[in-house]
């Protein structure tokens, strides 16, 4: 599988722009293979990195990350077109078990009930578990009914073969009793993977979470939407990969002030005054991921979409100068 990324070495912080692949599939991945393959390693790959934005969703569809390790393939956030890139990266939606939400955000959970429903119809041979913040029961509920037509008529037409009760998901409700955002909680884990929740803040969403993945040695965090606080410092400590989102606030504004100082352009000014708060400021990030140790960051769901390799650079920059004005 190869991943188109933009890589960028910053200092002893290693900073890429995560960028879903387009790029030709390998023979090897022309067919899914019958079973997830275990070669003893991790892989990440990145199905979407996108925002909401409609306008920006051809070039990357919005936030899904998908994780094959120890025998399993499973997912963090299904936002729309999960399948579809899912299917171009050549993976086995049959095999694709358990699905983590990070937030109840259309762009993180959009594309879940395609998942559910494709995984099912070409071959799976249990319900996918699906683990989210509260509310997932009231989603998959809806799922699960608006969905339901679909369901009768494949079974019907494949008596014997699709089994409707495998099309219908397993909800398992994610909890962190107050506000613990220090706190890692275990929620799942199969052979030498495991799977960890925290408490982000993305108010007024709430809960919000992300989840620490860890591998053997190896440490992922994948922060889903949130801004930039103190307690990820220890949950990021030495990380070999940080997955975040990033905005950037002088990109944002100066983007806002190229529109005129019409009503459209009000009615955008107001948009980014209620988004900025809940976002991760890109000098924030580079701040915390270099207090803690963190060894390489792919910054995602970037906010203002980049269209050209140019905005992507002005991105870096912004986090170079910010550890180099922090530590010199």
């Amino acid at each position: 599988m190869r991943l188109i990324v933009d890589i960028f070495a910053t200092l002893a912080l290693g900073v890429f722009f995560a960028i879903s692949s387009l790029a030709e599939q390998p023979e090897s991945l022309k067919r899914y293979p019958p079973y997830v393959e275990d070669d003893g390693k991790m892989h990440i790959y990145f199905c979407g990195t996108g925002t909401p934005d409609p306008g920006y969703q051809y070039l990357r569809h919005p936030a899904c990350v998908a994780i094959r390790s120890s025998g399993k393939l499973f997912l963090v956030d299904a936002g729309e077109g999960a399948t579809a890139r899912i299917g171009q990266l050549g993976l086995n939606l049959a095999q694709l078990d358990p699905i983590f939400i990070t937030h109840w955000h259309s762009d993180h959970f959009g594309g879940l009930a395609m998942v559910i429903n494709e995984s099912w119809f070409v071959g799976a041979d249990s319900p996918i578990n699906v683990y989210g913040p509260y509310g997932i029961h009231r989603i998959l509920d809806g799922i699960n009914k608006s969905f339901g037509p679909d369901i009768l008529f494949r079974s019907a037409n494949r008596q014997g073969i699709l089994d409707p009760v495998l099309a219908v998901a397993t909800p398992h409700l994610v909890n962190i009793a107050g506000d613990q955002s220090e706190v890692v909680q275990d929620v799942w884990h199969h052979r030498d993977t495991y799977v960890s929740v925290f408490a982000v803040h993305h108010e007024p969403v709430f809960p919000a979470f992300g989840y620490e993945i860890r591998f053997g040695p190896c440490k992922v965090i994948i922060t889903g939407d949130t801004h930039v606080f103190d307690a990820l410092e220890p949950i990021e400590r030495d990380a070999d990969l940080l997955i975040s989102e990033a905005l950037s606030y002088a990109q944002y504004i100066s983007k806002l002030k190229q529109t005129g100082d019409n009503r459209r352009a009000r009615l955008r000014y107001e948009k980014a005054n209620q988004i900025i708060h809940y976002h991760s400021n890109t000098l924030d990030i580079a701040k915390m991921a270099t207090k803690a140790g963190v060894k390489s960051v792919a910054l995602t769901h970037l906010i203002p979409p980049p269209l050209l390799k140019l905005t992507r650079s002005a991105l870096l920059r912004e986090c170079v100068n910010s550890i180099r004005a922090q530590f010199g």
